[in-house]
């Protein structure tokens, strides 16, 4: 079929279509194992075998997506639909990548090709009223999706995407509004619980792999406050935190980890541009544990750290240290040098103190003043989605922590109503 991509007939020889064959099935395997390194070497032979064979320009956009690498994942999906459009799955991943990249009106047009072959497909409806939002057609948008509180979440993104950090607030207080008043029906997933054990194989994990790869690394964040204080990763973290030299190659790091399959990145990491700066993020394949690798740089007699958002990255500026080996798991790891100064800066001068429902984002003093507007509007996001998901302690503990940053009448209100809700779990339960 001939297609934008190629000029004239492109001719195979049948030992060629073969030998492509092969090798997509070959990546194919691989990529169902998680090697998306190794699936992606494989898949880009097949398609040089066979450069109209849509499946395989497909897959190895999701295995470049397994990467990181939304660029080429991107130049990937759009080979596949020259070739075969009829794909609205693929248009509305190519959407989620055009949107993600800052190419809004074009990732528009993909959702609405979506929407045309599948009229029912929510992703691509979401998305598109998304997009419609950051555009400005605020009219067509709400016109594509019902009033609810996931269309004013929607509206919220798309302010922030526009630095409207006010707006957005106002929409996510919005949002909450429109949940409790429709009522907690949304379906509740668990989700995989945090394993101490499996964190520690995580670690142990990346350790090795970086070690032999020449990549120093050093904890931080919670993974340094449970080695230090408790001699162990904390019970209740959602993740592990490590640290390397704002010069240590990005592509260098996720290469080194995925390859094997042994790590990969999650779906919502590999979509994003490949110019974020501040760190990646990782899931271990055979613990399912998440790991974030954050890149320090030096800025004077400071060091700043943080992660990438919109208008600005979320950023920490801490005292500048070098690194001490310290003993754990009967291995030398590296760790702030003095690691007591560090978890002061971030955690505040209670932080022997053991605290569930401390949240790093919010309330981590050693954030810039930059910083802080973007963090308020994570809080609102991360309240919403405690609320959602029927967390009440954890809700009241966001509220608290965001009026710490900034007082909200709406919050002062909204935490009576937690305790209500909380009461009212309590009492049903105990009822059953």
């Amino acid at each position: 079929m001939a297609s934008q991509w190629f000029s004239g007939s492109v001719q195979f020889s049948d030992r060629a279509r073969s030998l492509g064959e092969d090798e997509y099935s070959a990546g194919l395997g691989l990529l169902k194992q998680g090697c998306c390194v190794e699936a992606a070497a494989s898949l880009s032979r097949a398609t040089e075998l066979r450069q109209d064979h849509p499946e395989a320009w497909t897959q190895l956009g999701v295995a470049l997506v397994g990467m990181g690498q939304s660029l080429k994942a991107r130049d990937c999906f759009e080979r596949s639909l020259a070739l075969s459009p009829g794909q609205p799955g693929l248009w509305s991943n190519l959407g989620v990548l055009l949107l993600h990249a800052g190419k809004t009106a074009e990732a528009l047009q993909a959702f609405r090709r979506a929407l045309v072959l599948e009229p029912t497909m929510l992703p691509a409806r979401r998305n598109a009223c998304l997009a419609l939002f950051t555009l400005g057609l605020d009219e067509e948008a709400e016109a594509l999706f019902p009033i609810s509180a996931d269309r004013s979440v929607l509206r919220s993104q798309a302010l922030r995407e526009k630095g409207d950090l006010e707006g957005a607030m106002e929409a996510y207080q919005e949002a909450i509004c429109l949940m409790e008043r429709d009522g907690f029906s949304f379906p509740i997933s668990p989700g995989k619980e945090f394993s101490q054990e499996g964190a520690r194989k995580a670690l142990l994990a990346a350790k090795e792999r970086l070690d032999a790869a020449g990549i120093i690394f050093f904890l931080l964040a919670g993974t340094l406050l449970g080695v230090i204080r408790n001699g162990d990763v904390l019970a209740h973290d959602k993740d592990l935190d490590l640290g390397v030299a704002w010069d240590v190659k990005r592509e260098q790091v996720v290469e080194t980890l995925c390859a094997g399959g042994l790590f990969t990145v999650p779906w919502e990491q590999g979509i994003l541009p490949p110019d974020r700066q501040w760190y990646r993020s990782f899931i271990h394949a055979e613990s399912g544990c998440a790991l974030d690798v954050f890149f320090v740089r030096p800025e004077g007699d400071r060091l700043l750290c943080g992660f990438d958002q919109h208008p600005v990255p979320v950023l920490s500026c801490l005292t500048a240290f070098s690194l001490l080996d310290w003993s754990w798991m009967g291995r030398t790891w590296k760790v702030p040098d003095p690691p007591e100064q560090y978890l002061v800066e971030v955690y505040g001068p209670d932080w022997r103190v053991p605290n569930p429902q401390y949240n790093t984002v919010l309330s981590n003093p050693a954030r810039t003043p930059e910083s802080l507007p973007v963090v308020l509007c994570l809080g609102y996001f991360m309240l919403y989605e405690a609320m959602q998901e029927q967390k009440w302690g954890r809700a009241k503990a966001l509220s608290e922590q965001i009026q710490m940053r900034k007082a909200d009448p709406f919050l002062v209100d909204l935490e009576a109503r937690i305790d209500r809700y909380a009461h009212e779990a309590q009492f049903l339960s105990g009822s059953k």
